[in-house]
């Protein structure tokens, strides 16, 4: 069982790390966005940083915040894999701003990212994920900053019908 988590946890760090190389190409791409994808490739990269230090803190002592990572493997290593494609793609051939702001919104919809999000918004729970709420403060919301910015800047929201899950 506890390798099992520990291959969790991997993935979800390697999740985290995907989004943000993903956030970054945007931020290479889209001049005029350039502020707005940096901050979230920084956040991404801090959701990283977290889930780091509370693997090498607590998950030695059995009390790593299971709350922070989704329950089951396959789904998180069919979101990497398809994040790498993504990214594999896009570095070859950019995406228009549109596509960017919508495969955003759909990456913020992945488990791994959803599970950190509802951790991070949660009102009751242990110590440990309390400080690292404390530790996280305003890094959160993606979904919802991302859809803020795209109408703010008239961004056409397509529909994505199902999203990996």
């Amino acid at each position: 069982m506890a390798e099992l988590l520990e291959k969790i946890i991997e993935e979800s760090i390697a999740l985290e790390l995907n989004v943000s190389e993903l956030y970054g190409l945007f931020c290479q791409f889209f001049e005029e966005d350039k502020d707005f994808w940096w901050t979230l490739k920084m956040e991404e990269i801090n959701h990283s940083s977290l889930l780091k230090a509370a693997r090498d803190a607590f998950f030695d002592a059995d009390r790593f915040p299971l709350e922070l990572i989704c329950d089951s493997l396959p789904p998180l290593v069919d979101v990497n894999r398809h994040l790498q494609q993504m990214i594999a793609e896009f570095s070859s051939h950019p995406p228009s701003r549109e596509t960017a702001f919508n495969t955003a919104l759909m990456v913020e919809r992945f488990a791994g990212e959803l599970h950190f999000q509802k951790a991070m918004e949660q009102t009751e729970g242990s110590e440990i994920l309390k400080t690292l709420q404390k530790l996280n403060k305003e890094d959160k919301n993606h979904e919802r900053r991302i859809r803020a910015y795209m109408q703010d800047n008239k961004i056409k929201i397509q529909s994505t019908g199902e999203d990996i899950k």
